[in-house]
């Protein structure tokens, strides 16, 4: 019973982690904001908010399965767990923050007009925050299938749909 117990709280815990995980905040409430502060048309905002499709497409999403077998062979699963929970919330800070200071214009536009000007720029800090994304699924996703091995599909299935439900409020 305390192991099922143990099990369970995992789980919860990997799912909670998951739901804070994906597009920042609700993106159809700003997204006009963003449109107009910065004459967008509607394909530029739509290559914003692609950032994280970027990161899948880019194959860099395996770098964090990398890190995380690479630390979990050395030190076990939980330090790796909490290695990359760390790297998760910085990248989703800096993406979150530079992005932020971006739109309000805390922070110049530095990207250069071939780098794709202001649509580079805040696709770049939106990429940033969702490569923290894709750190934080190579933590939740090992361990919560190390702690259900005789329900793997269901296990997963069941954290990565909350993925990004945080940004749904």
């Amino acid at each position: 019973r305390t192991v099922r117990a143990h099990f369970f709280c995992v789980h919860l815990a990997a799912s909670f982690i998951a739901i804070f995980t994906g597009q920042p905040g609700p993106w159809g409430v700003y997204s006009d904001t963003i449109k107009t502060r910065f004459d967008l048309t509607q394909s530029q905002l739509d290559t914003v908010a692609s950032a994280n499709a970027y990161i899948n497409i880019a194959m860099l999403s395996i770098v964090p399965g990398l890190i995380y077998d690479r630390i979990s062979q050395r030190c076990g699963d939980r330090i790796a767990a909490v290695v990359i929970l760390g790297t998760t919330g910085s990248f989703i800070a800096i993406g979150t923050v530079c992005f932020w200071a971006t739109v309000q214009g805390k922070i110049p536009v530095f990207f250069a007009d071939t780098l794709g000007g202001v649509t580079g720029q805040l696709t770049f800090f939106n990429g940033v925050l969702a490569w923290g994304g894709e750190f934080c699924t190579a933590a939740v996703i090992p361990i919560v299938i190390k702690n259900f091995p005789a329900h793997r599909g269901i296990a997963v299935a069941s954290a990565k749909s909350l993925n990004g439900v945080g940004s749904a409020g």
